[in-house]
């Protein structure tokens, strides 16, 4: 927003994230070697927050039927390949890591799902996503692909065909 000097009104809100100015411009590292506050990441059932030296990770899996989570702690200036969990070592960082993290995982879910915008989604007027096998402009397509190896188990199992 400030590197392309676009208004406060020009975005949808709630705007998450900081400035990258700072580093493009190369103002220095101490412009970007400290956050401010701790930042999150969600992928494939995992998630993470990076809080400066520290990261937690959350991995929720099923497990015999039941959801499992699991958390580990990495001290990064001292671990920089995330090899030894240090959570048994510092439990109020791994505490306040894991209550900031489901805090965030929430607001992430609600924007998802449209509750922190007034019209109900992030963008009204957009048609909701699908995905392309269940687009019928692929459909004529599919003979060819199923004679393919590289496609022959995604056919089988997201479409049983």
């Amino acid at each position: 927003m400030d590197l392309l000097d676009l208004p406060d009104d020009s975005l949808i809100k709630p705007v998450d994230g900081i400035s990258l100015l700072p580093l493009i411009q190369g103002v220095g590292e101490a412009a970007v070697s400290h956050r401010e506050k701790p930042i999150g990441f969600r992928f494939r059932g995992k998630s993470a927050v990076v809080d400066n030296q520290w990261k937690l990770i959350r991995e929720t899996r099923k497990q015999k039927g039941k959801s499992v989570t699991s958390e580990q702690l990495y001290q990064l200036d001292e671990d920089v390949s995330e090899s030894k969990d240090v959570t048994g070592d510092y439990p109020e960082v791994a505490s306040r890591l894991s209550g900031w993290l489901a805090e965030w995982n929430d607001s992430v879910d609600d924007s998802v799902s449209g509750l922190d915008y007034p019209e109900g989604s992030v963008n009204p007027d957009h048609a909701e996503p699908k995905f392309w096998a269940d687009d019928s402009r692929y459909e004529v397509f599919l003979d060819e692909w199923r004679e393919r190896p590289e496609y022959q188990s995604f056919l089988k199992t997201r479409l049983g065909k």
